[in-house]
């Protein structure tokens, strides 16, 4: 059984009981594997524009010579 309370003073939640670590850890790595999951989407976007705006610049160039 875990208590889950949340403290003003740091304005942070916290856990209680023999099973608070293992609920901390599943929230940390969850977190991490949003964090990485969006990372590596923000890269794939990046890469697409990028790799759009040379196309569109070398069909560009095409028509205007």
């Amino acid at each position: 059984m875990v208590t889950i309370f949340f403290d003003p003073s740091v304005f942070m939640w916290g856990h209680v009981g023999p099973q608070a670590k293992l609920v901390h850890d599943a929230e940390y790595y969850a977190a991490l594997v949003e964090l990485c999951v969006t990372g590596v989407l923000y890269a794939a976007v990046v890469v697409r524009l990028a790799l759009q705006v040379t196309f569109i610049d070398k069909s560009l160039r095409f028509f205007l010579t």
